[in-house]
């Protein structure tokens, strides 16, 4: 969460400090689950952070710490794949999605969801 607060005062070479020291500490403790979800939720808001800031690339390389987990988490893979669009990557975008939609499907309650998700999928694949 420091590491956002930085980010957003524009104190970024301290937050990319903290956070390789952050980084570096879970080759140490990585079947710890507690620790791996901190780290996931940690990369997932340093790379909204950057997002905001407009800085896509660096915000992609924190979503892809928190993403590839063992589970989905619909608001990172939404983010992602927007992300991906953003910097002329629909093929990526596309895998992202089409995770996501693979999962949503498996799941109850997510109908609603999963109707957008598909038409979303269908705008991305007649423009690429």
């Amino acid at each position: 969460m420091l590491a956002r607060l930085w980010l957003r005062s524009s104190r970024q070479s301290e937050a990319d400090v903290l956070l390789a020291k952050m980084f570096e500490l879970q080759k140490g403790d990585a079947g710890h689950w507690n620790f791996n979800y901190n780290l996931s939720k940690a990369s997932y808001d340093v790379g909204g952070a950057y997002e905001e800031n407009g800085n896509y690339q660096r915000a992609k390389e924190y979503y892809l710490k928190a993403y590839g987990r063992d589970y989905v988490n619909q608001f990172l893979d939404q983010r992602l794949a927007d992300l991906h669009e953003k910097l002329g990557e629909p093929d990526q975008a596309l895998e992202v999605l089409e995770k996501l939609k693979t999962w949503m499907q498996q799941q109850k309650g997510y109908e609603e969801q999963l109707k957008r998700l598909e038409e979303r999928i269908t705008r991305l694949r007649s423009r690429s």
